[in-house]
């Protein structure tokens, strides 16, 4: 029997219509709402924080988009990728940085930004440099430094109103629920259309409205 006839039906299919089409809507509007943010901010620092956030945000989605839309070479797909996946801790750290510099007060905002864009440095520097790393390996990663929040919940409680926080771990657990589809591969709804990834795409986008409207409402 040929090696052919031993192919796995999943490496014959076709990549889904879908792929990367959500985050390439996603990196204009990504653009509009960080301009929008910026014109309501009122103080240099609420500027920085958004101009961080926003820039975290479309870099993350228009990555996907130009690595899960394009047809490219396998090294320059493997690059691509090796990026795509180091800008989820930028998008990460570039989430808590607008919520450590107006929620949360002193020393304790200066320590959350060091760790977590520590974390960032460092997981982007292994994802770009360990070439043949599983993509699963990083996900407890990603979630892991998505979750130092919970140790700085009460900062974030006594800071921020009672619809920021709950729309902040909304955020969490809808980014939590992406990273298990991503790292499961299930359910893998329409497989030639709309997969297990274009459904983890969509928990991204998700998770980020909320933050994003989490975010507007501190600066209201």
């Amino acid at each position: 029997m040929s090696s052919a006839a031993h192919t796995s039906p999943a490496v014959l299919l076709p990549r889904p219509k879908w792929r990367g089409l959500l985050h390439l809507m996603g990196a204009p509007v990504a653009v509009i709402t960080g301009m929008a943010l910026l014109f309501i901010a009122e103080t240099a620092k609420a500027r920085t924080g958004v101009a961080i956030y926003a820039l975290s945000l479309t870099g993350l989605f228009t990555m996907s988009a130009i690595y899960h839309r394009g047809h490219w070479r396998p090294t320059v797909k493997a690059w691509l990728q090796r990026v795509d996946h180091s800008m989820i801790f930028v998008l990460i750290a570039g989430t808590y940085t607008p919520f450590c510099l107006l929620v949360l007060a002193g020393s304790t905002s200066i320590i959350v930004l060091s760790i977590v864009w520590g974390g960032a440095a460092a997981g982007i520097i292994t994802r770009l440099t360990w070439h043949r790393a599983p993509s699963a390996l990083f996900v407890p990663i990603y979630l892991a430094m998505g979750w130092t929040a919970l140790f700085i919940a009460p900062d974030l409680a006594a800071g921020a109103s009672v619809t920021v926080n709950a729309l902040l771990v909304a955020g969490g657990v809808l980014y939590t629920i992406g990273a298990i589809v991503y790292a499961t591969k299930r359910p893998n709804l329409f497989p030639s259309v709309f997969g297990f990834h274009e459904l983890f795409h969509a928990f991204t986008i998700a998770a980020a409205i909320c933050h994003t409207i989490a975010i507007t409402l501190i600066l209201l």
